[in-house]
């Protein structure tokens, strides 16, 4: 199956079922930072991330913006996690990672093994780019730049994914 198949799959697929991604995606949104940080990595690794970056893969915006702005809310809500501030910047940086990757992929036609690391590079430069100019204490220049393993294990994965999800 190539890439093209797949969103016409994704465009023919039935509403229940881009539903059930999503609340998977939020589940694991909340489940796997948790995780992390039981271990302290959670923000070097950017865990909330990845369950929204595969399921910009597989469904569309709606679904990547739902689970975007649910999964770090409803993570605070239950888990504390993160912090109140950081949930509404992380809401940002998740909605335009996502949207990004569907947008390179479906309409600029970029195959997803550049697509994902363009878009989550692209997120961490616009963060910077935002640091610099908010100064705020939730978000330094320091903690995007330390999140430079999440960067990379969220590359790794999310084409590992795609890899196993294309043969």
């Amino acid at each position: 199956m190539n890439q093209e198949q797949v969103f016409t799959v994704v465009k023919s697929r039935p509403l229940y079922i881009n539903l059930v991604f999503t609340v998977l995606a939020i589940g694991l949104g909340i489940t796997v930072p948790k995780t992390f940080h039981v271990f302290g990595l959670g923000p070097a690794f950017l865990p909330m991330f990845l369950p929204v970056i595969l399921l910009a893969m597989f469904t569309g915006y709606r679904y990547v913006i739902a689970a975007a702005v649910i999964t770090p809310l409803l993570s605070y809500s239950v888990t504390g996690m993160p912090p109140a501030p950081v949930a509404m910047h992380m809401i940002l940086q998740i909605a335009f990672v996502g949207s990004l990757i569907i947008y390179l992929t479906r309409n600029v036609n970029i195959n997803y093994l550049y697509a994902i690391p363009a878009a989550i590079i692209g997120e961490r430069v616009l963060s910077l780019i935002a640091a610099a100019v908010i100064n705020s204490e939730h978000m330094t220049t320091g903690q995007i730049l330390g999140s430079y393993p999440g960067v990379i294990m969220l590359a790794v994965i999310s084409i590992i994914v795609m890899k196993v999800y294309y043969r």
